[in-house]
């Protein structure tokens, strides 16, 4: 059995500087993102000792591709990770694992530096042909453990030189070619030309790619997958705004659009790459974007002027944006608040309001005269009347935690990744929530538009679609090595990020 450790680097030291209150909030966010992450790839919890995280998984792989996950996902909240991976023989007593192997998987994590993902050389070995990549940390001393130890540290992809060779590639190709190859060459140049020309003249245009990972998916009302456009990497929320989609790249620190009428997308917006953008909405004229950084920050873009980004810092812990009701609505889960700021002066003091103590809020949307928000640890949808910025309902899920909202069709929906499920809620004087379970592998992003609700679930490479009449959910697959993250809806199409698993 393949088993991984995880720790938060120095973790006494983070407590002391945040305090009590604030500790709890991110130690209760940093388990709520590690077991997202344990479930999408397929990884069983055995054990939670304070700050760290025992799981064990059929494959190395999918131990490795999680502790990644979880290293990216917990940089939100201001704090680093280490991991450890092993395979071995274990012993299991009921719910409980253990072994020499258990034993060799914590120390090899003892061993790992703050973001860094350290496994043993049985794991270096069994994975070989996946497409990993390793640095050799040569041999170590494993504190009681038999004899040493080589250790192996995985690296990230920006460390490959795929672009270099690729390069070296093409400089010498015209070198080897034939001169039958190039007449070759240039009569399939001329064909495509003539192809594209009838396409114009037809008033057609050329059939997107197939979905792929730095992708967005485009899906028809019918269910049927149009093809995607590429964007930038580990592409996460969207947003529409009439015919144009918003899409935020994480790991690029960028922003693009795509305009839906030809299925094209725009140079990147830089933000930076320490940036990380996670959350966007459209409204009042701007493009508005939330900051993955510690600090939390606030990108104000025009469209109108060549896209300039404005930043705005925010309190830490800001976690998800909406706009609606004349304002910008942002959730904080570090101090369990909404703030409601300005959008013609969003640096200034916010108005906020104050959620109960623990509600981990996440997800927010703006719909029905009303301020939605999904307290992701207390397991409700809280309403909030804009006027008087008070909470005056909430919505108790039948059984998990709510995590993205969105509205439309008449209704909220809130998905839960936790219970595979979402709550479609009916917001009348006494809102009330009915749980759709089985919508697919850990719902992630929903939208609503064009006749049904739109889910994206992040373990199978699966869309699914939701009746809101009927309940009854269609799955349409994307690609089981893919997933689906973020959901926009657009008048004829439905938009879905997609990113590698």
């Amino acid at each position: 059995m393949t088993v991984l450790f995880t720790d938060i680097v120095q973790s006494t030291e983070q407590a002391s500087r945040m305090g009590d209150k604030r500790w709890r909030q991110v130690i209760s966010a940093h388990h709520a993102l590690v077991r997202k992450e344990l479930k999408s790839y397929g990884g069983r919890e055995i054990d939670t000792a304070g700050d760290g995280f025992f799981a064990t998984f059929d494959q190395p792989v999918q131990a490795i591709r999680c502790a990644e996950a979880v290293v990216r996902a917990v940089r939100r909240l201001g704090i680093e990770i280490r991991a450890g991976v092993h395979m071995g023989e274990v012993e299991v007593i009921g719910p409980k694992v253990g072994g020499i192997a258990v034993h060799i998987g914590a120390r090899v994590m003892s061993k790992a530096g703050p973001g860094q993902v350290l496994v043993s050389s049985t794991v270096r070995d069994l994975v070989s042909g996946s497409g990993l990549q390793f640095d050799d940390l040569g041999a170590h001393e494993l504190k009681g453990v038999p004899a040493q130890w080589h250790l192996y540290a995985v690296e990230q992809p920006a460390a490959t030189e795929g672009p270099e060779e690729s390069l070296a590639v093409v400089e010498e190709e015209p070198k080897r070619r034939a001169p039958w190859k190039a007449l070759l060459i240039a009569v399939l140049v001329v064909l495509v030309v003539v192809l594209v020309s009838i396409f114009a003249t037809r008033g057609g245009k050329p059939s997107l790619p197939a979905p792929a990972a730095n992708t967005v998916a485009r899906i028809d009302p019918s269910g049927k997958v149009a093809g995607a456009v590429a964007v930038g990497r580990n592409p996460r929320a969207v947003a529409a705004d009439g015919k144009t989609i918003w899409v935020v790249n994480f790991n690029d620190g960028t922003i693009q659009s795509i305009d839906s009428t030809n299925d094209s997308a725009s140079p990147a917006i830089a933000l930076g790459i320490s940036a990380a953008p996670k959350a966007i909405t459209v409204g009042g004229g701007f493009v508005w974007v939330l900051s993955s950084t510690p600090t939390g920050q606030l990108y104000r873009i025009d469209p109108t002027q060549s896209h300039s980004a404005t930043p705005f810092s925010l309190p830490t812990g800001v976690e998800d944006i909406a706009f609606g009701s004349g304002a910008v609505w942002v959730t904080s889960n570090f101090d369990d608040t909404v703030l409601r700021l300005d959008p013609q002066d969003p640096g200034g003091t916010p108005g906020v309001v104050q959620l109960e103590a623990g509600a981990g809020p996440q997800g927010i949307v703006v719909g029905a005269g009303a301020v939605w928000v999904a307290e992701g640890l207390k397991g409700k949808v809280a309403r909030i009347d804009p006027n008087t910025m008070k909470v005056t309902a909430t919505v108790p899920l039948l059984r998990g935690n709510p995590v993205q909202l969105a509205f439309g069709e008449g209704y909220v929906w809130a998905t839960d990744p936790d219970d595979d499920s979402v709550t479609r809620i009916d917001p009348t004087v006494n809102p009330q929530g009915t749980t759709i379970p089985n919508v697919g592998n850990g719902p992630a992003g929903v939208a609503a538009g064009d006749g049904a609700a739109w889910v994206a679930n992040r373990g199978d490479g699966t869309v699914a679609e939701i009746d809101p009449k009927t309940s009854k959910v269609t799955r349409i697959e994307l690609g089981s090595s893919l997933s689906p993250e973020g959901v926009a809806v657009t008048p004829g199409a439905i938009w879905i990020t997609v990113h590698a698993k």
